[in-house]
């Protein structure tokens, strides 16, 4: 197999690698849709160069990962065409951010909000003038924009929770929603029922941890059934509405292709219709399976609260992920004693129960809250109402469609307190079905064992062997960013001083936070926008776009660490005299 720093044998390249030699032709005139490197940035890929350039839709032999010579040839023709409008493209969005500042516009990220209007602006108008009459139009532009929003804004959220009377009246709702979690099953009234109630509540622990076995094991059925060109993975990134996704692989493991596209629709079914997500979220609140008295004292159980879902974006998040995975390394040095609990769900004792999605054993009951930042986001199921509308109303490009301000704190306050913190059950199935393969992920090929089809040596399938494992893991570490990557960071500690490398050894080696912190994220936003999973094809699109997604930015963060380094000058060397 070709290695991904390298054309492939047969002709073909990789389209990413011939948008970014055709963008480089293009000179300094799209700079500000360009990268430090003279690259353009993911965003210019994915809002102006595939939808409005490319345009897979009419040109399906151009909306594959890698391209033959002749339409290799034809994408550069498209986008050196195009470097015109691209540099009048460029002019309108440096255009619009000085006017943007101008207004004290501060709410969404300018690049998903503007990017697509710059585009048109240079098809009608070519380049701006250097007179009012361009600053006339971008003043329109971004009026019109901040008009389509509806004041679904940060700015919005943050004055709707200011108000101390709303707060208090807020706080008081998520306190009764917390507690009106449905316990569970046989659980009694409370925890202080003597020996025959902790014994009660241990037989019933037992039998739900059985039961979240088995919902890890229908999860490898369907994963088996993901990642071969034939299971519905291309159908489900063409729906997905990203073109630059689908298999793509060419990694030879098309076990999958093809085969039991019904039964294992229908063991996706089943999950839904079992409540396994449900379940995986009252195993978090009681504690991740640990012992029966310290699951009656931790949590409640089910949680039946509704809600409508918000969602849209992870903040930029080494350190609150390294936060969020710090329970997960803890738990490779605890022993045999804690293996039984939290890891054994996921047939690996190295891996909490929670696998990153909050930085305590047992989720808090969420707060209020007042402010966020998208450095500083904690776990997912740690945030504030605040922080968990926050990434919504900061990246949605769509925010018209979305609830009003009051609406979505009103949907939150349910969602907050449901299981893993989404209302819908398809989507806490996607919970289980991208922990099953979070901890399965290898990017470093030393052998991740992740569950498989039967972890309890009941199946054909070793831990960590189906399809979408093999998809998923070939393509990572083939990546070139990663090989590099690798030979960085095989010592334990591969940077004394901690910094750049230490981190990206880190997420290497722990990859199941970052992909589930992703995930949860991916999902909270379809669940704002009541948009369940219908089938595996569409649950393998989502679960397979973030695994490209925490490639891609670690891919990024590789390339940042090698320019760090390479522009870095070396210590200077002490001279001594004889």
């Amino acid at each position: 197999m070709p290695s991904p720093s390298q054309p492939p044998t047969d002709g073909r390249r990789p389209r990413a690698m011939v948008i970014d030699s055709a963008w480089r032709g293009l000179g300094p005139g799209p700079e500000s849709l360009s990268g430090p490197g003279g690259a353009p940035l993911t965003r210019t890929v994915k809002l102006i160069v595939l939808p409005l350039i490319v345009r897979p839709a009419l040109r399906p032999e151009l909306a594959t990962d890698f391209l033959g010579p002749r339409e290799a040839a034809q994408l550069d023709a498209l986008i050196r065409e195009s470097g015109p409008v691209l540099d009048a493209t460029a002019r309108w969005f440096t255009l619009l951010k000085k006017t943007r500042r101008a207004l004290g516009i501060v709410a969404g990220n300018p690049q998903d909000l503007y990017f697509q209007r710059c585009f048109e602006l240079a098809t009608e108008h070519g380049a701006p003038s250097e007179g009012a009459d361009a600053v006339a139009v971008a003043r329109e532009v971004l009026a019109d924009v901040a008009d389509v929003t509806g004041g679904r804004t940060v700015e919005a959220l943050r004055e709707w929770l200011s108000d101390p009377e709303r707060r208090e009246r807020l706080d008081t709702e998520l306190a009764a929603e917390w507690g009106r979690r449905a316990r569970l099953p046989g659980a009694g009234t409370g925890g202080g029922a003597g020996v025959a109630g902790v014994d009660r509540v241990a037989g019933v622990a037992e039998v739900e941890s059985a039961a979240l076995r088995e919902a890890v094991l229908a999860a490898g059925q369907v994963l088996e059934s993901c990642g071969g060109r034939g299971s519905g993975t291309g159908a489900g990134a063409r729906a997905g509405a990203r073109s630059e996704a689908g298999t793509g692989s060419r990694s030879g493991t098309g076990s999958a292709s093809g085969r039991g596209s019904k039964a294992d629709a229908g063991v996706f079914a089943s999950m839904i219709e079992s409540g396994h997500g449900s379940l995986l979220g009252r195993m978090l609140w009681a504690g991740g399976g640990e012992t029966a008295g310290e699951s009656a004292g931790a949590g409640e159980g089910e949680g039946g609260s509704e809600g409508a879902g918000a969602g849209g974006s992870e903040g930029a998040g080494a350190s609150a992920s390294a936060g969020a995975g710090a329970g997960a390394s803890a738990g490779a040095d605890a022993g045999e004693s804690e293996g039984a609990g939290q890891g054994s769900i996921w047939g690996r004792r190295d891996i909490p129960a929670h696998l990153g999605l909050s930085a305590f054993d047992v989720p808090p009951r969420p707060e209020v809250g007042r402010g966020a930042s998208t450095a500083t986001l904690p776990a997912p199921l740690d945030r504030t109402l605040f922080e968990r509308l926050f990434t919504v109303l900061q990246a949605s490009t769509h925010r018209e469609e979305l609830p009003t301000v009051p609406e979505l704190v009103r949907h939150e306050v349910g969602r907050s307190c449901a299981p893993l913190g989404l209302r819908d059950e398809s989507l806490r199935v996607a919970v289980v079905l991208g922990g099953t393969l979070a901890v399965g992920l290898d990017p470093l090929g030393g052998g991740a064992t992740g569950v498989g089809l039967d972890p309890l040596d009941g199946g054909a399938l070793t831990p960590g062997g189906t399809a979408a494992h093999r998809v998923v893991n070939s393509r990572w570490q083939r990546e070139a960013s990663v090989l590099r990557a690798r030979r960085m960071t095989v010592s334990p500690r591969p940077d004394p001083d901690g910094g750049v490398l230490e981190a990206l050894a880190h997420d290497l080696r722990t990859p199941w936070t970052a992909y589930m912190r992703r995930l949860w994220v991916r999902l909270h936003g379809r669940d704002v926008r009541d948009a369940p999973l219908t089938d595996t094809a569409s649950a393998w699109a989502v679960l397979d776009g973030v695994a490209r997604s925490v490639m891609m930015d670690h891919r990024a963060r590789v390339r940042t660490a090698l320019r760090t380094l390479a522009t870095t000058p070396p210590p200077a060397v002490e001279r001594r005299s004889a």
